[in-house]
């Protein structure tokens, strides 16, 4: 058994440039992280992936290496920032390989600065298989990573933030972004073909639900709502991770809101989406917006 507050590499400044990276940070949220609760979180998941999947012995993977690289995966962008997969889908090649070559050279530079080993692998090469995603390894923590995002945006709906059912500024809708990932898995996650044979709602596709009504029934978290099942199998076994690997800080980070959202309209929600839908990538989720929308705009 591996002690995560031991695993966490000890690199002068790095905690602190850590939890100045605010993760979401375009879009009003309630209950926000930044990457030092992310390094925390992504390790629970893969420590609960990697339980999951050793009874059944889908895919050798080496758990020291994957428990290191799920706590140092996001190390580049304490100086790239966070980029957020649904603005990643939205850029262009020519972008996208301007971001890489960005990340590369954050890589370098802090392999210049802390050194090259972590827990007794190379860190330049953890950060690449963080950036790559070509190895098993790679592929497990990025799995373990986008469960934790997807459990980050649903936290948000359950607790009635209208602005993670879209971004008003790209048009990116973070919820139904997730699943649309998920549906894509087997050829996101090569690799990991054979552990989605596993009956698990963790690697168990997840449902397209009414997002709307959740939001709109939406209420500030509390221990006893923590604890309900909400039919949601990837979001409650989220909760259910972070409160038992994680403990109290684990129950920090789903019960103690660090803002309050903007609050937005049906009526302004509607109008801003009819405005963004034709230049939207995500015409289908805005479709399903709209149509959700309805019975609720007479009620402002």
């Amino acid at each position: 058994m591996y002690n995560l507050e031991e695993l966490i590499p000890n690199f002068p400044g790095r905690e602190e440039s850590l939890q100045q990276v605010k993760r979401f940070r375009r879009l009003p949220m309630c209950y926000r992280t930044n990457l030092d609760d992310h390094q925390r979180m992504v390790y629970w998941m893969t420590q609960e992936l990697l339980e999951i999947t050793a009874k059944k012995s889908y895919v050798e993977v080496n758990e020291l290496e994957a428990l290191t690289l799920a706590i140092v995966h996001d190390d580049a962008e304490m100086i790239t920032g966070d980029l957020q997969y649904g603005d990643r889908l939205l850029m262009s090649e020519d972008e996208i390989e301007r971001h890489e070559n960005g990340e590369r050279k954050a890589i370098e530079s802090l392999v210049e600065r802390y050194g090259d080993k972590v827990n007794g692998f190379s860190y330049g090469t953890m950060l690449s298989q963080a950036l790559h995603k070509d190895t098993v390894v790679g592929q497990f923590v990025s799995y373990a990573d986008k469960l934790v995002g997807f459990g980050e945006s649903w936290h948000e709906l359950y607790a009635g933030n209208k602005n993670f059912l879209i971004d008003l500024m790209i048009g990116n809708t973070p919820t139904l972004t997730y699943i649309d990932i998920f549906k894509n898995r087997k050829n996101k996650w090569p690799l990991l073909t054979e552990i989605f044979q596993q009956n698990n709602p963790l690697l168990n596709l997840p449902g397209k639900t009414d997002v709307v009504k959740i939001t709109a029934e939406g209420k500030p978290h509390t221990k006893e709502s923590l604890g309900l099942k909400t039919g949601n199998g990837i979001y409650d076994c989220y909760k259910e991770v972070l409160l038992r690997r994680g403990r109290e800080r684990g129950k920090k980070i789903l019960l103690e809101p660090e803002e309050e959202s903007s609050e937005l309209s049906w009526r302004g929600m509607e109008k801003a989406i009819n405005t963004l839908y034709q230049e939207s990538k995500y015409k289908h989720n805005i479709r399903h917006l709209l149509t959700h929308l309805q019975p609720f705009l007479g009620q402002e």
